[in-house]
């Protein structure tokens, strides 16, 4: 019979790495609530897979603007974070 192999996975994160990621979370949690809401729930409902027809819809623009629109939120975000 073949032993018993130990499930393959990463496993818990070292504790730097996750001390890392919540630091970086916090960030982007810190740099969204600084952003205007229009920019904010744009991102937020792209992240969450919405399309742009959607997008539109919640931010009573036409589809065509919001290309510009999460443009213009990725930058601001962006520079926030840098």
């Amino acid at each position: 019979a073949a032993p018993e192999r130990a499930p393959m996975g990463d496993g818990a994160p070292a504790p730097d790495a996750a001390a890392e990621a919540r630091e970086r979370h916090h960030r982007v949690v810190d740099a969204l609530a600084t952003l205007p809401e229009r920019d904010r729930v744009a991102l937020l409902l792209r992240e969450a897979g919405f399309a742009h027809r959607e997008i539109a819809e919640a931010l009573g623009t036409t589809t065509g603007a919001v290309g510009t629109v999460l443009a213009r939120a990725l930058r601001r975000a962006a520079a926030l974070l840098h």
